[in-house]
């Protein structure tokens, strides 16, 4: 199966190691910095292979320098369906397992790996529902893309003056490019279905149980989305932002504790997630128009 293969130096790239077959990879050249690795690598491989690739905490390209063999395949773990077959072009973002197979055949290939970045970590979080966005991360047919993997190719195969510094710029643009192109396909994906309704009941049952007020971190984490991609998906599906349904489903919370309950209002308050009576007061009746106290007083007479 695919593992993380390390050199002295620290610096590694991914390695096949076969359920069944035979396969021999030859690294003819490599450029390495502290956030990034390019390896120019031969394959071949003379019958059928499978495995599994797990990407850890980098991201990783591949680009078939040759043409992929028409039997490659592939699957992300998660991910409905068969064996899908894949492009030239194939991107693994961080923390995801992939599973591979395929047949005899020789390829050169660029292998490029990013160490992860937390910000981009959470943005590129990808929805295991998402068909179109697993799908495109394994035939990513975009130019730009291509072509910045081929000068990072060239600098390669033959170095130059700073040519570890040109290979990063280019990876930061790289990444940033990849991060355009996948919020685009999961948006199209998002228009058409919106948001999941398991996704609604998680966030609603978070909202109602209690405890403090949950953040839009926190919420996109229980969905396995980015915050973006849940604001996104959020207000497609419902036409409202998550903070007004989260808002919205506080308050009636507050008006039945205060209304079928005895409890004080500062517990109130507490049980509703805020730090203070005050600031449960004050939010009270901005949203009501009368205190806490009051609308308890009215609604019992």
């Amino acid at each position: 199966m695919w593992a993380r293969s390390a050199n002295p130096e620290g610096q590694g790239y991914s390695l096949l190691h076969l359920k069944t077959g035979q396969s021999a990879e030859l690294e003819a050249s490599r450029l390495a910095s502290s956030t990034i690795s390019a390896s120019l690598v031969v394959q071949q491989r003379d019958e059928h292979v499978a495995g599994q690739w797990y990407s850890g905490d980098s991201y990783f390209y591949n680009l078939s320098l040759t043409g992929r063999p028409a039997s490659a395949r592939g699957r992300f773990e998660g991910m409905d369906g068969g064996y899908h077959a894949v492009g030239d072009l194939f991107f693994l973002p961080a923390g995801q397992r992939y599973l591979a197979k395929g047949g005899p055949g020789t390829q050169e290939t660029l292998f490029v790996e990013m160490s992860a970045d937390q910000q981009l970590l959470d943005e590129m979080k990808i929805s295991a529902d998402v068909a179109a966005v697993w799908r495109t991360c394994m035939n990513m047919p975009f130019d730009r893309l291509r072509d910045l993997l081929l000068r990072m190719a060239r600098e390669v195969r033959d170095p130059g003056f700073a040519s570890e510094l040109m290979v990063e710029g280019l990876g930061i643009t790289l990444l940033a490019e990849t991060l355009r192109v996948l919020q685009r396909v999961e948006a199209n994906a998002a228009r058409k279905g919106g948001l999941s309704p398991w996704r609604l009941r998680t966030i609603e049952a978070r909202i109602r149980d209690g405890g403090s007020l949950p953040t839009l971190g926190e919420l996109a984490e229980l969905c396995g989305l980015s915050r973006r991609q849940l604001m996104r998906a959020f207000r497609e599906e419902t036409g409202r932002t998550v903070g007004s349904f989260v808002q919205d489903l506080t308050l009636e919370r507050a008006k039945a504790l205060l209304q079928d309950t005895d409890l004080p209002v500062q517990e109130v308050a507490a049980q509703l997630g805020f730090t203070t009576a005050t600031a449960f007061s004050t939010a009270f009746r901005r949203s009501v128009g009368e205190s806490p106290r009051n609308f308890r007083a009215s609604s019992a007479n």
